[in-house]
């Protein structure tokens, strides 16, 4: 077994590191704006229209509670309910909060399980946009359009953002899988839970989607060529505030844990893109993470090749 690392970067380097990759983050949304501002058109339309079929169907929230309502939830429209709350509630806040247990529409036909989720909507619909139901009066043309729209935004915002961060994340991983198997010769295999080494990768073979290493996701499991194995996570950060937790707990956690459970079997890391800040960077590879840029895998390709036997 060789003790080769992957490479230790200067502080220097990793400022420098920290600049590349949010330069290269502004260059991409730049070149994406036209396509994101496509699919905030479609969700915002979309949404408009579930918005105006919950109006036309409970006498523009005044009757939220009838029966309408609970049709509204088994067909579907419980996303566009919880927008509607001041503040907006998440699916899993709902299901405790509501006491339904549930965001499934099919589970709604139940008539206390729909009274009770529409009884938790009704208390929380947020009043400073649907004014009229404090004077208990129907709302003007315009009251309703503007409460219609600002609704639309809301849901479109939530629904691109949410778009962003996963297509994102996705891209990076396949692309990283993609890369180790053309420039390192990696035999992509079928991904298995496992706790012990002898169960994981073998040499030269990669994990075809993440896994429980240890008991802790990760992104990407390879076997070195020398009998190590390699786990990997995948960051995407599009701010420096957001990158602390992504990268200095959520990722260097996870390092932690594999060296905990493997040692010097195992070698970790994590691939960045995105905006990172350079000082959580120093702290990330001072706690154990080895850094590598989704721009350039160069790093990542030459260590895992120089762990072949000559």
């Amino acid at each position: 077994m060789t003790d080769d690392l992957p490479k230790r970067y200067t502080w220097l380097e990793l400022v420098e590191m920290s600049l590349t990759m949010t330069e290269d983050f502004v260059r991409a949304r730049h070149e994406a704006e036209n396509h994101l501002a496509e699919r905030y058109h479609e969700s915002f339309e979309k949404a408009l229209e579930d918005v105006e079929a919950v109006f036309e169907r409970t006498e523009a929230l005044r009757s939220l509670s009838s029966e309408s309502g609970q049709e509204l939830l088994i067909s579907g429209y419980l996303q566009t309910l919880r927008n509607m709350c001041r503040p907006t509630v998440s699916e899993d806040d709902f299901k405790n909060l509501s006491d339904t247990g549930t965001v499934s529409a099919s589970k709604f036909s139940d008539i206390g399980l729909s009274q009770s989720a529409l009884g938790y909507l009704e208390r929380n619909l947020n009043r400073d946009i649907f004014s009229w139901l404090d004077a208990d009066t129907a709302p003007t043309d315009s009251e309703r359009h503007a409460a219609a729209v600002a609704v639309a935004a809301l849901a479109a915002e939530q629904k691109t953002k949410t778009l962003m961060r996963g297509s994102s994340s996705k891209r990076q991983e396949q692309a990283v899988r993609e890369a180790l198997i053309a420039r390192c010769g990696l035999k992509s295999v079928a991904s298995k839970s496992f706790e012990l080494l002898s169960n994981g990768p073998g040499k030269g073979e990669l994990f075809d989607r993440e896994t429980l290493v240890a008991g802790t996701k990760a992104d990407v499991a390879l076997g070195l060529y020398d009998g190590r194995i390699m786990c990997l996570e995948c960051k995407v950060s599009n701010s420096e505030v957001n990158s602390f937790k992504q990268l200095n707990h959520e990722a260097v956690d996870k390092v932690k844990k594999w060296a905990g459970s493997f040692g010097k079997q195992c070698v970790s890391g994590v691939v960045i893109q995105g905006c990172f800040k350079a000082a959580n960077l120093v702290s990330a590879q001072d706690d154990g993470a080895y850094l590598f840029c989704s721009s350039n895998l160069t790093p990542l390709i030459d260590f895992i090749n120089g762990t072949k036997s000559e």
